[in-house]
């Protein structure tokens, strides 16, 4: 008890305050400055809109992108507000940073906010089935129009891994990225790096996440 209480008197005694005086007089004469930290990108765009993003950047929401003056939107996307105002280029495929060459043009509208993931993932289909048709949306150019619809009518929120011909012809959909590899005798990671880049599989397949 005595060694505790030496060292307790030992941080808090006179000597501790000389130190403290010291510091003070060291940061008076060079002038030193409490740096203020640089509000983000991320947290400007949240503030401009009307969100704080300490408290809302984990909740969730059905988004839409939309590029310089565009009448309609070119990605349709859910999941966090987080993830909603996420541009950086590992976060997005590769259609989606061939569009936008200027963040600054970059507009995103919350269409819903602070919903259940199944309700997002539900206005997401919804939406990507009305604005499909306008052949505007960079992830879903390719994407079998009867299987959105066969996924809005069953209520079905999972995301599926569906495979077409170099000519744009649907093959075949999985309902797991584990499923896809297992067919095709592949990794999943393959699958998924193919899909995300846009690239062809052994020479005649393109994979879509829908």
């Amino acid at each position: 008890m005595n060694k505790v209480h030496r060292l307790s008197e030992r941080s808090t005694g006179i000597i501790a305050g000389k130190r403290e005086d010291n510091k003070t007089y060291i940061m008076n004469k060079f002038n030193f400055q409490i740096a203020i930290r640089k509000e983000s990108l991320r947290e400007k765009l949240f503030r401009e809109r009307g969100y704080n993003y300490k408290t809302d950047k984990y909740k969730i929401c059905t988004y839409l992108h939309y590029y310089a003056d565009e009448k309609y939107p070119f990605y349709i996307g859910s999941g966090t507000m987080q993830r909603a105002f996420s541009f950086l280029k590992h976060d997005r495929t590769c259609h989606w940073i061939d569009k936008v060459k200027d963040i600054s043009k970059l507009n995103v509208i919350i269409y819903k906010f602070d919903i259940t993931k199944n309700e997002a993932k539900q206005l997401e289909q919804e939406l990507i089935s009305k604005y499909s048709e306008f052949n505007c949306l960079c992830n879903v150019r390719i994407t079998d129009k009867n299987l959105i619809q066969y996924k809005l009518d069953n209520n079905i929120d999972k995301r599926n891994w569906a495979c077409f011909d170099l000519k744009g012809n649907h093959i075949k959909t999985f309902n797991t990225l584990k499923e896809a590899a297992e067919e095709y005798l592949t990794f999943a990671n393959t699958i998924k790096q193919c899909a995300k880049n846009n690239t062809v599989f052994r020479g005649i397949i393109k994979w879509v996440k829908i």
